[in-house]
């Protein structure tokens, strides 16, 4: 991939977000370089290599759980004792869906992920699924 120059913005200290996605091949996850360092050449590459190999692409929300481990779309929470929660993005938010009682009414930024770990994701785990054919 193309190194890209820095902006005026990232020279002068401010930091945006990294930007970062995961690859579901169908076998395994894949993680390219976070997009804050591509040029349109390499977004155009790898939007290409997604469409034909069909592959699911998921975003970083910007979260980590409690063992720092960074949440992406598609991981599966659990916190002790409680039911798991899995990780969508809808209507431009990051929420997490209740398993069990198939409800998705919490964006991430409205509660405290930080207390749960990630135990799984729909790709690798999907014995962890058990009813959420309505919630996704």
């Amino acid at each position: 991939m193309v190194k890209r120059e820095k902006s005026k913005r990232s020279q002068q200290g401010d930091k945006m977000r990294d930007i970062k996605l995961r690859v579901w091949t169908g076998k395994e996850y894949r993680y390219p370089p976070s997009m804050n360092e591509w040029d349109i050449e390499d977004a155009c590459m790898f939007i290409d290599y997604v469409n034909r190999h069909d592959s699911v692409l998921e975003q970083f929300t910007g979260l980590k759980d409690k063992n720092g481990k960074e949440i992406y779309e598609g991981d599966i929470l659990s916190r002790e004792s409680f039911t798991p929660w899995v990780v969508t993005f809808e209507k431009g938010s990051f929420c997490i869906a209740n398993i069990t009682f198939q409800c998705r009414l919490f964006s991430c930024f409205d509660v405290d992920v930080t207390d749960r770990e990630i135990i799984g994701n729909i790709h690798e785990n999907p014995e962890l699924m058990t009813n959420t054919e309505k919630v996704l």
